[in-house]
C-alpha cells in the first residue's frame, strides 16, 4: 500500500535525519524534549509553536 511505504519513509526521514538534518534523537533524549525544535525535522521553523502544542496533547492523551 502506498500509506504504508509513506509511513516508512516518514519514521526513516525523522529518525535518521533525511528531511533537514535534524534527527528525532537531535530533540528527544531522555534528559528533555524540545516540542518546538521538534519541527524542524520535517518543517523548519513554520507554526512550530502551534505544532508543538499538538505533541504535548497527543502525549498526554496517550499517558
Amino acid at each position: 500500500m502506498m500509506l504504508d511505504a509513506a509511513v516508512k519513509i516518514l519514521v526513516v526521514g525523522m529518525r535518521d535525519g533525511l528531511f533537514s538534518g535534524v534527527k528525532l534523537a537531535d530533540v528527544f533524549d531522555r534528559t528533555g524534549a524540545d516540542w518546538t525544535g521538534a519541527r524542524r525535522i520535517v518543517n523548519g521553523r513554520d507554526r512550530a509553536a502551534l505544532v508543538a502544542g499538538y505533541g504535548r496533547a497527543f502525549l498526554a492523551a496517550l499517558d
